[in-house]
């Protein structure tokens, strides 16, 4: 924790220079704070396990003396048990946390210093997080979305950082997270690559917000074309395969960048003479 205070000085001929010092470090507001979730992946269990993760906060030097964060995420996959008050702003100054439900698509957090002029400085861990696993397809992919405003209204309500003097902090930048559930991180992402050669897999499914797909081609195939058709045959996605495996995150929007509708849909991977497909539902 810090705090603005001066002190009387014994050399004036040093005053200005310690005057500057003293400026810059109450200050310090020389880049915009980068917010990420930690462990990047996060890593759940079967349903009914809980995990835990937290919201950071970058060392970008900014003072910060209060913060309001908003993360969605899919609620009938997961649960948020508690919230609480992270290590940056918990362990230092008198601090108020609360965490709400402002709307059914919305979880929000702030923390604000008390006192005066108070601030802390990055980085440091903001919120802790305590998950439940509700439902899942194996190792399915969920995402941890910090948004800069609710995606209900009221649209005032939006997040922010503020500096020592409680004034907003412009250009911060905010980074969703991934949550690998039913499974164990191996190496930082599970090994979901299908069983055999010339396989597709798609996951989770139904699919209500992205769409993970994994792949892998024939022996004897160096390269593939994968689509994704609505049931009338229309293709919605698509995309070449240059590699003999890998994997892609479809974020479930069309060639023109709309959100494709409720519906049955068909993943086609097409490589030399040898096509598999895989039968996708899409709900909201």
């Amino acid at each position: 924790m810090c705090t603005d205070r001066w002190f009387p000085l014994r050399h004036p001929g040093r005053s200005s220079t310690l005057l500057l010092m003293a400026s810059m470090l109450a200050m310090s507001a020389a880049a915009a704070p980068t917010v990420t979730f930690r462990p990047e992946p996060i890593c759940g269990g079967q349903p009914g396990t809980e995990f835990e993760a937290s919201i950071w906060v970058d060392g970008s030097g900014d003072s910060l003396g209060c913060f309001h964060l908003l993360m969605t995420y899919d609620r009938s996959r997961l649960t948020l048990v508690s919230a609480r008050e992270g290590d940056l702003f918990g362990s230092h100054q008198p601090s108020f946390f609360l965490w709400e439900y402002p709307g059914i698509d919305t979880t929000a957090f702030t923390d604000c210093l008390l006192g005066n002029r108070t601030y802390v400085l990055g980085p440091g861990e903001l919120v802790k997080l305590t998950f439940r696993v509700l439902e899942c397809p194996p190792q399915s992919q969920q995402t941890l979305d910090l948004v800069t405003r609710r995606l209900n209204p009221p649209p005032e309500d939006f997040a922010f950082f503020a500096d020592i003097d409680r004034e907003l902090i412009p250009g911060v930048t905010y980074v969703d997270g991934s949550a690998w559930l039913c499974d164990a991180c191996a190496g930082g992402i599970p090994d979901l690559t299908p069983r055999m050669r010339g396989d597709l897999e798609v996951s989770p499914n139904p699919a209500t917000n992205q769409l993970g797909i994994w792949w892998i081609l024939p022996p004897d195939q160096r390269q593939g074309r994968l689509q994704v058709l609505a049931a009338n045959g229309r293709i919605v996605f698509e995309q070449d395969l240059v590699q003999d495996r890998g994997s892609l995150l479809w974020d479930l929007r069309d060639t023109s960048g709309d959100p494709v509708v409720s519906g049955v849909y068909f993943a086609l991977m097409r490589s030399g003479g040898h096509n598999v497909s895989r039968k996708i539902l899409r709900v909201r």
